[in-house]
């Protein structure tokens, strides 16, 4: 090479380099972030040698909702437990308060969700230490003494099962997908100059911009197992799709380049989106749940209430563009059919072709067609 051209090479690299870095001032980030950002690549930013990322009042939302699900597990809810069930659904383990995180965006019915979730409180209490049976609420444990139990009500539905996936759409899934990555805060002008001047809040290292795309984040890492493939081929590469989508979404944040963000979110609206509706697919026409379900119908009630509560769910997918895959009506709609008549106990009908309204396959081609699957 010639001394010319090996000048113009260093040039051009020394270029792009000062390029690649401008980013918000005091912002840092690993070096391999200027390039795409490869699975391996962990989420993590820095100003002025102190992390930028907080995601603090994610992990305290953590701790009650999973004393909730336990108490729901276990089943005959007393007076007692029901009682203290509700103290950690209103008051929470510290400030945060799971009742005021509940559909907190402006895009679903908020109260509406509020009161089905109560409902399903409610639901639990009501489960008497028995054998569920066809229209009798109960146990639908294999077997006495079977360490995991399964309490259903008289249409075969296990609310502790109904709750976690109520909770995923609810809270993460809303707070993600409806609230924090939304439009509306990043092309507001007033929070663009804030983040642009770096105004931070009194006593916080980001900004509020970076704020909303980290906590979006946080609260992905709750739903993060849920888009691994884990034996379900069509959410192979899933995971990490969104992963790089919020890596290369807040180094685009860094950069001010806001288009590229969009790009990135909108990614992770459809990518996710699609996640949980393969999910609802999966468990309600999987292959571990119509096995147990001819077999032995009460053996596949645990499975076939988390899609019931999968369905639930959708309505706080989006679309990339924005709109909503399911509305709170549309969902309400689906899952009634699926627990139409005697509910779960209708082997017979939830087992026919797919032509067969109300039936596991047709529930789910709805939601294939929804989705383009």
């Amino acid at each position: 090479m010639n001394k010319m051209k090996y000048n113009l090479l260093l040039y051009g690299l020394l270029g792009f380099a000062f390029w690649a870095c401008q980013k918000g001032e005091g912002e840092t980030v690993e070096t391999a972030n200027i390039l795409r950002p490869q699975a391996d690549i962990p989420y993590t930013f820095s100003r002025n040698g102190q992390s930028s990322v907080d995601e603090h009042t994610v992990a305290l939302l953590r701790e009650p909702l999973d004393i909730i699900e336990r108490r729901l597990l276990s089943g005959a809810i007393s007076d007692f437990t029901y009682t203290e069930i509700l103290r950690y659904y209103t008051e929470g383990t510290s400030y945060v308060k799971p009742i005021d995180e509940i559909a907190s965006s402006s895009l679903v019915p908020t109260d509406r969700i509020k009161e089905d979730i109560i409902n399903l409180f409610l639901s639990a209490k009501n489960i008497p230490l028995r054998e569920a049976h066809p229209g009798i609420s109960g146990d639908a444990g294999r077997r006495v003494g079977d360490a995991e139990r399964v309490y259903v009500d008289e249409k075969g539905i296990a609310p502790a099962q109904v709750f976690m996936r109520v909770i995923d759409g609810a809270i993460y899934l809303d707070k993600i997908l409806l609230l924090h990555l939304d439009e509306r805060y990043f092309s507001d002008t007033t929070l663009r100059r804030n983040h642009q001047n770096v105004i931070l809040p009194p006593g916080e290292n980001y900004t509020e911009l970076e704020h909303h795309w980290d906590l979006a984040y946080g609260y992905f890492l709750h739903l993060q197992s849920l888009t691994q493939s884990d034996g379900v081929a069509a959410l192979a590469g899933v995971e990490r799709k969104i992963r790089n989508a919020f890596v290369q979404g807040r180094i685009e944040l860094g950069r001010y380049r806001y288009e590229a963000l969009y790009t990135q979110m909108r990614i992770i609206r459809e990518e996710l989106s699609k996640a949980i509706a393969i999910r609802a697919i999966n468990t309600l026409t999987g292959v571990i749940t119509l096995t147990n379900y001819t077999e032995a119908p009460k053996q596949a009630f645990k499975y076939l209430s988390q899609g019931y509560g999968f369905l639930y769910a959708l309505q706080f997918t989006r679309r990339a563009d924005g709109t909503l895959y399911f509305t709170y009506d549309e969902v309400r709609a689906l899952q009634n059919q699926l627990i139409a008549g005697i509910g779960l106990w209708d082997v017979t009908r939830l087992l026919a072709p797919t032509v067969q309204e109300g039936s596991l396959k047709n529930i789910t081609q709805q939601i294939a067609e929804r989705y383009q699957l």
